[in-house]
């Protein structure tokens, strides 16, 4: 049984605790930056006038005029979070911290210690509040995937567990976007295929799903088709890629903005698969453009790519590559680290540049993880174009 934790509104609720009187408000954390601020966190109550995470917070103030506005406080939600996932280390030696602000504890074996799930559910639930004074909610299944959805069930503040068993039952009825990876881009396209709910995918036949689909609906569909148990640690040694997909509000003609977020994923996809001790073989780019013409590259890389600045040199290249495929306009992007193996991290006793470069990221990335964000970086486009450039001189 593997229990999925998530702190509801984590930075709203830490401002709160420090602040009671922004309680009951609409309040957002993020940088005011003009048309380049960001919503980082969002109470429920701002959530009713339409607001949400990573929305711009220009937008944001014309939904609420009233919203509250606050600047993030990265080192004080870091310190809460690590707080907090050391408590629930107590509970399991065996849990993965996916990020500030939800984890998965692997509960296998811990019975006898805390009761039937039910009970250890709402014991976690009830001790996290009473000790840290902030919202939470627990979901509890047989794997990751099913904790995940659990958990968004429960919210806010809830606590719900899926039998063993009852998997099925439990899973076929809800909406296909509750799926985790399944974003409006998939859920618009299954639903023009009169998919709507995780029963009316688990039926469909492979082969025709991966025609109508691609192949990542059909992963999914085969993953929740028959939901088996997996350990916390058996999921991750299984991870195969990691990725992530934007689609922007309006389309896109810069390329520096392209550029921009391609680095900051490159960033935290890799900061992500390093954590796990991974390496990456291959990069996957996706640009799709309004009119819904999607290009893809694929590319090997010579020799497992660890740091940010080896992923970021082969993915500019890709970039360069498939946009003018695309006019230069693009809706949507998507970035994905595939053939993920475990890294090698002996070093020679005379360490190579290249050693030195993975330790350097090494020290990057907990400064960061103290710092509670990407506070520390190379400049990575710059050497990176500057290493394209010279590979094109004769």
């Amino acid at each position: 049984m593997i229990f999925h934790i998530d702190l509801d509104c984590f930075f709203v609720s830490v401002e709160r605790l420090l602040d009671p009187s922004l309680c009951g408000k609409p309040v957002v954390v993020g940088y005011d930056q003009g048309n380049k601020g960001v919503v980082a966190s969002a109470s429920y109550e701002a959530r009713a006038f339409g607001i949400h995470s990573a929305m711009p917070m220009m937008y944001a103030l014309q939904r609420c005029p009233q919203v509250v506005r606050v600047r993030p406080r990265h080192h004080r939600y870091s310190e809460i979070s690590k707080e907090i996932m050391t408590f629930l280390g107590t509970y399991s030696p065996e849990i993965k911290v996916a990020s500030v602000d939800e984890a998965y504890v692997d509960m296998a074996g811990t019975q006898r210690l805390w009761g039937p799930p039910e009970e250890a559910a709402a014991l976690i639930h009830k001790q996290v509040k009473e000790r840290f004074r902030l919202p939470l909610s627990v979901g509890a299944g047989c794997n990751a995937t099913v904790a995940k959805i659990a958990t968004g069930r429960a919210k806010p503040d809830g606590v719900l567990v899926v039998p063993p068993g009852g998997e099925r039952d439990f899973l076929y009825p809800l909406p296909v976007k509750v799926v985790p990876g399944v974003g409006p881009h998939l859920e618009a396209v299954l639903k023009h295929l009169g998919i709507t709910t995780i029963g009316h995918l688990v039926v469909r036949e492979d082969a025709l799903l991966k025609a109508e689909a691609g192949g990542y609906a059909v992963e999914l569909a085969r993953l929740l088709r028959n939901p088996q148990p997996c350990s916390v640690a058996a999921q991750r040694a299984r991870r195969k890629s990691l990725s992530v997909v934007e689609t922007f509000m309006e389309p896109v003609t810069d390329v520096c903005r392209l550029r921009q977020w391609l680095l900051e994923q490159v960033r935290r996809l890799g900061s992500h698969m390093r954590d796990q001790g991974l390496a990456c073989n291959t990069l996957r780019l996706t640009l799709r453009t309004p009119k819904m013409d999607t290009f893809q590259h694929q590319r090997r890389a010579a020799m497992p790519l660890v740091t940010d600045a080896e992923i970021i040199a082969l993915a500019l290249p890709l970039l360069n590559e498939l946009l003018p495929r695309t006019g230069g306009v693009v809706r949507l992007v998507g970035l994905a680290l595939g053939d993920l193996k475990p890294r090698e991290d002996a070093m020679d006793f005379f360490p190579s540049r290249r050693d030195r470069r993975i330790a350097l990221q090494r020290v990057i990335d907990g400064i960061n993880v103290d710092l509670g964000g990407g506070h520390v970086c190379l400049g990575l486009l710059e050497t990176a174009e500057k290493r394209g450039n010279s590979r094109q001189k004769p």
